[in-house]
């Protein structure tokens, strides 16, 4: 079908220009948490918890992994990789939109 010209509505956020301040993700600013967060000051929860999660890098890589990504196998079959990933992106459910209230990390629950 041809396109009629009109677009369809869709809200704009902006830049991702916020950083958390304790991980540096990076989020809009309508992500931060409202209970933690002033206008001048926005807090995020979903990456760190607001620094009481803290991950480390690990100083090496087991070996297999090594191995896997110095293979012409692994970069020829890597979009493969990564539609196998995203494939379950394009179900249809009911999103329980309700769950998420910004006090713990982010829950994905769907129903249908």
């Amino acid at each position: 079908m041809h396109s009629t010209g009109v677009l369809p509505n869709y809200l704009d956020f902006g830049d991702c220009d916020c950083v958390c301040e304790y991980c540096g993700s990076y989020f809009w600013f309508v992500q931060r948490t409202l209970e933690l967060s002033t206008t001048h000051h926005p807090r995020y929860g979903c990456c760190c918890k607001s620094g009481d999660v803290i991950l480390t890098y690990p100083s090496t890589f087991p070996p297999e992994y090594v191995a896997l990504f110095h293979t012409d196998r692994f970069f020829r079959d890597i979009r493969a990789y990564n539609n196998s990933m995203f494939a379950m992106t394009s179900f249809g459910a009911n999103v329980d939109k309700e769950i998420n209230d910004g006090r713990g990390p982010y829950m994905f629950k769907v129903s249908g």
